[in-house]
């Protein structure tokens, strides 16, 4: 009857099972934008998968979930998921932005530029079309277009850079910028984006200078120091007041200087460093750090920003490289991140320049010092890099697999920016401790260094499986009093607690279930002891029986508690269990 009513267009509600589906799918979305909204997107693909077998037509759920797979790189499946979206609505533009970034991070630039140029052909306005665009130039290398295209950016910003002048009635007026053409004889150039950006594009100011223009620079008051270094006679001004400029004939931000100066990329690189460190500072921080090969070593650029989605480690994986015997790490990180020192077992093992490193106006004057004390530097993509790179220092820019910035192109080790500067990439989205290991084997190649840490065995285990560890290796730091027992405990907890954390599960459920296995364990702990005191005094007798009925009973509770802590956590592995 049901049937025959909706073959004939009556209204009468969802059926029981569309209903509990519908339930079902909700749930699902909501527990996956939960590890979404805390950056988890790999524990929140089996919750999408799941909701878009309920509801395969659902156009924003597969778009939700091509996201999720392209920020895990699983490129493929984002294309096929993003296609399956456009296969609904095939004029949708968010789906067909993401499918455009997906090709370019899969290195299909033409089918990339093919896809954004039609929807702009559509929608001329669109943003995130013209942004996938540039995208695609620069990774083609087509400097010239991908310049052009690269004004998009300040569509993207909260304050662009502008500047007013005085109209014909007096009143102030928007200045539109050059762009190129005839070098006026003074000109205001305005940094803009991050320090990073700052540092890397100042190469460009003592063209200007040189080619006869007076040059007023704009840029953070805390760099003012570091770029006074640079060798181009200029003013500085400070970013947050700049005020009012008297006697200039024209303006630009800093970013557009190689395509109004029309650059070719044979002159991106410099020839020499260009900025430098203060000679007092170098040597007061190279009798403070002392002999031996040292690595100075940043994991994280600010959080709260976009660009450093999937683009910051933690300090935990950087372990490989305190395992080099001779080497010493000496930390870089100021601010964000700085907190995780208390956290790693190897933290005897890194330098800590302590609370005068880089204090007071100006940034990066004592980072410069001490980089130059360095035989390496090994960070993640922020301005620690780029300044690694203008001094000339030797520098390892760690990379995620896909979707890094446009400024590394793609499939290269070495850049056009700092020739003293290699790439190291991801080989899985995500996987920072195997990049890292893997530059610590090239440096015991390189340089004949040994480890002194052994072998480290990577096995896939369920989620259950290390959360049980975790709780007996708990247990084992409380109660063992030998001293070098319990730090060798404390480091192999460290070690799996870096990889429970990577997987970013944290939900009260879980917390309930982890406290539940911290309990069975702890019985089974105080049940095999005093077996064992039965053991010793030779007593077999109904309570050695009992203590034995209560391992295998209090082991099936342990195994319960695995298996729920495995649903919850979608664990890509299961532990089973058969009885005889």
């Amino acid at each position: 009857m049901a049937a025959e009513a909706r073959q004939a267009g009556e209204d009468i509600g969802p059926s029981a099972g569309e209903t509990d589906a519908a339930r079902e799918a909700d749930q699902l979305r909501r527990l996956a934008e939960g590890f979404l909204a805390s950056g988890n997107p790999r524990a929140a693909l089996g919750y999408l998968a799941r909701a878009r077998t309920l509801f395969p037509a659902d156009v924003a759920l597969a778009i939700r979930h091509g996201m999720a797979l392209a920020d895990c790189g699983v490129l493929d499946e984002a294309e096929a998921a993003f296609h399956a979206a456009l296969a609904r609505a095939p004029d949708n533009a968010d789906a067909l932005v993401r499918l455009a970034n997906v090709l370019v991070d899969l290195g299909r630039h033409d089918e990339a530029i093919a896809v954004a140029s039609a929807l702009l052909r559509r929608t001329p306005s669109h943003v995130g079309a013209r942004a996938s665009l540039a995208r695609a130039h620069f990774f083609k290398e087509d400097w010239q277009r991908a310049w052009q295209l690269f004004e998009v950016r300040f569509r993207l910003m909260d304050k662009p850079p502008q500047v007013t002048r005085p109209g014909p009635d007096g009143k102030p007026q928007p200045w539109a910028p050059w762009r190129g053409g005839a070098l006026p004889p003074s000109l205001l150039v305005i940094a803009e984006q991050g320090l990073g950006d700052t540092i890397q594009f100042v190469r460009f100011l003592p063209r200007l200078v040189a080619a006869g223009t007076a040059v007023t620079f704009v840029c953070e008051p805390a760099l003012a120091a570091l770029l006074g270094t640079l060798d181009c006679p200029m003013t500085l001004k400070s970013l947050r007041e700049p005020g009012r400029v008297e006697g200039i004939k024209g303006w630009t931000p800093l970013l557009n200087l190689p395509m109004a100066l029309g650059l070719q990329p044979s002159v991106y690189t410099m020839e020499r460093p260009y900025l430098a460190a203060e000679p007092e500072r170098v040597a007061r921080w190279r009798e403070r750090l002392g002999p031996g090969f040292k690595i100075g070593i940043s994991w994280q650029g600010n959080p709260t920003g976009e660009i450093d989605r999937g683009r910051s480690a933690r300090l935990a994986d950087f372990e490989p490289l305190a395992r080099l015997a001779g080497v010493r790490l000496v930390s870089l990180q100021k601010g964000h991140g700085a907190d995780q020192l208390d956290d790693v077992p190897f933290a005897s093992r890194i330098v800590v320049p302590g609370p005068d490193f880089d204090e007071g106006p100006n940034a990066f004057v004592d980072t410069a010092a001490v980089m130059e004390c360095l035989d390496l530097v090994v960070t993640v993509d922020t301005a620690v890099g780029h300044l690694a790179g203008a001094l000339g220092r030797p520098v390892t820019l760690l990379l995620k697999a896909f979707g890094a910035d446009w400024r590394w192109l793609q499939n290269r080790t070495d850049t056009l920016w700092y020739p003293s500067m290699r790439l190291a990439r991801q080989q899985r989205q995500g996987d920072w401790r195997g990049l890292i290991e893997q530059v610590a084997g090239e440096l015991m190649r390189e340089k004949g260094m040994a480890s002194t840490g052994g072998a480290m065995p990577k096995v896939p285990i369920s989620v259950g499986e290390l959360i049980d560890k975790l709780a007996i290796l708990e247990i084992k730091g409380e109660r063992i009093e030998d001293a070098d027992k319990r730090d060798n405990v404390e480091r192999e907890r460290a070690e799996l607690q870096a990889v429970l954390d990577g997987l970013g599960l944290e939900t009260d459920a879980l917390e309930i279930f982890r406290a539940g296995l911290r309990g069975v364990n702890e019985q089974l702990w105080e049940i095999e002891d005093e077996i064992r005191l039965c053991e010793k005094a030779g007593d077999f007798g109904p309570r050695f029986i009992e203590l034995a009925r209560a391992v295998y009973k209090t082991n099936d509770r342990r195994a319960d508690l695995k298996r729920e802590i495995n649903k919850l956590s979608g664990s890509a592995l299961f532990e089973e269990k058969s009885y005889a």
